[in-house]
């Protein structure tokens, strides 16, 4: 028979044994170390200074002093010596200052994890609740990867459900993004946590990208020709996509605005203008933003029906004008690299009809009406180009030419090459051309009376009339 039990080596008094009490008392010692073990500290390498009688601790790696040599064993101070056991595998043992537990493997103390699964709530700095089984209140929540990345997956349970972020102040929502009752990617924000703006709207199936609320900075993109309608009922507030007062935009400046806001790709933007009269100086101060063409529409039928004051286009614009009258001096001014295509347009004002500088008007095989008032038909400077082969132009009663109804300087050209003048020609009063520094008016060789007008043209510095 062994003299010690087979589990924790508790010394057994033998039959006829003296001093029975001496083994007693040390199984009792030794029971007194191990149960409901409890040690004052993680384990230690050297010894406590001044230990108190009855504290546990376990003695760390390459221990020093009087512990030497015990590594890994539990050591107790007795109030006189210290006392050792060496643990088994599977003993535990509890860090009183801190409640952690650990477990001996056989040859270390390993720290002992929790039960992790299924657990029905967590709180972190803050107490669960069964809205918010895992809560945490920090001041920061670090998710890293283990290997090439990290992804944070939302689920749910049908498209109709929602999956979002939240974002809040003083438990009201601002901000919120994720699929919210749809498949589709949506970003909304909020003033006041009840009222909503969707800001950003992504589309599951295509992946098209939207402004519900529009953007000073992000263009909408065409994937067909647009139409934006103009009526005198309308409001700059409506959508401009219905021919209809609930729908319309009322001025020309903002649809042409509009249009130019768009990435318009391969796509012409139509601006289709209902009758009425307008009053508009409409400036359109650039190209649209891909290789469509703006084109602004009114009455083909009958210009006189539709009309504004003025048009002046710049920096390089692409316009076709069609249908409309123009009631203003000056009426139609082209400039810095703008091309404008011309189909029934009625000029009613004064002045020059066209006014051309480093630019390009185009209005051949078309019909054009020259009001009375006018003193020239065009002003071409600075390389413009007026393109009229085969136009008609119909003159209205007793209309006189100030310098000419042609007046080219500076490398300018004009193609008239069949061209042709209708209505009160007989009446027409004036010089019929002005050349200079280089321009050319082209008649295509119908001679220097072609053209309207009392007196002869001039050509001076190079200018040349063919």
């Amino acid at each position: 028979m062994s003299d010690t039990s087979p589990a924790l080596s508790l010394p057994l008094l033998m039959p006829s044994q003296a001093q029975k009490h001496v083994t007693h008392n040390e199984a009792l010692m030794i029971l007194d170390m191990v149960t409901q073990l409890a040690v004052a500290d993680l384990p230690l390498a050297d010894p406590p200074p001044t230990p108190v009688t009855g504290a546990r601790y376990i003695i760390g790696a390459a221990p020093t002093g009087h512990w030497a040599g015990h590594d890994s064993e539990i050591a107790v101070w007795d109030g006189m010596i210290w006392r050792f056991v060496m643990p088994q595998p599977g003993w535990r043992a509890d860090v009183s200052p801190t409640g952690q537990s650990l477990r001996f493997d056989g040859s270390d103390w390993q720290t002992v994890l929790p039960q992790l699964q299924n657990l029905p709530a967590l709180g972190v700095g803050a107490t669960a609740d069964a809205s918010n089984p895992l809560t945490v209140a920090a001041a920061a929540t670090l998710l890293t990867h283990t290997g090439a990345g990290h992804q944070l997956k939302l689920n749910k349970s049908g498209a109709s459900d929602t999956t979002s972020l939240l974002f809040q102040t003083s438990w009201s929502g601002r901000a919120e993004m994720g699929t919210t009752g749809s498949d589709d990617f949506s970003i909304k924000v909020s003033s006041d946590g009840s009222n909503w703006q969707e800001a950003l709207h992504i589309a599951g199936t295509t992946g098209q990208v939207h402004f519900p609320q529009g953007s000073p900075d992000l263009r909408d993109r065409l994937t067909a020709p647009r139409t934006y309608y103009v009526r005198p009922d309308g409001s700059d507030t409506n959508t401009g996509l219905s021919d209809a007062a609930s729908g319309a935009f009322l001025t020309l400046q903002h649809a042409v605005n509009q249009a130019l806001s768009l990435d318009n790709g391969l796509h012409d933007v139509t601006l289709q203008v209902a009758d009425g009269s307008y009053g508009e100086d409409l400036v359109i101060a650039d190209r649209l933003l891909g290789s469509g063409l703006l084109q602004l529409i009114g009455e083909t039928a009958d210009p006189s029906l539709v009309s504004l004051n003025r048009i002046t286009c710049h920096n390089g614009a692409r316009v076709a004008l069609a249908g409309v009258t123009l009631t203003g001096a000056d009426a139609l001014k082209v400039e810095s690299g703008a091309a404008v295509t011309l189909a029934d347009i009625h000029f009613e004002g004064s002045g020059a009809a066209l006014s051309l500088e480093s630019a390009e008007v185009s209005c051949a095989d078309e019909a054009l009406v020259l009001g009375s008032n006018l003193t020239a038909l065009a002003h071409l400077r600075g390389h413009a180009r007026l393109l009229a082969e085969d136009c008609i132009f119909s003159l209205g009663l007793g209309v006189a030419w100030n310098t000419g109804a042609l007046d080219l300087n500076g490398f300018c050209h004009a193609a008239l090459t069949g061209a042709s003048f209708t209505g009160d020609t007989a009446g027409c009063t004036g010089p019929r051309y002005a050349l200079a520094q280089n321009a050319i008016l082209d008649s295509g060789g119908a001679g220097n009376s072609s053209l309207p007008g009392t007196l002869a043209g001039t050509t001076e510095s190079g200018g040349q009339y063919l």
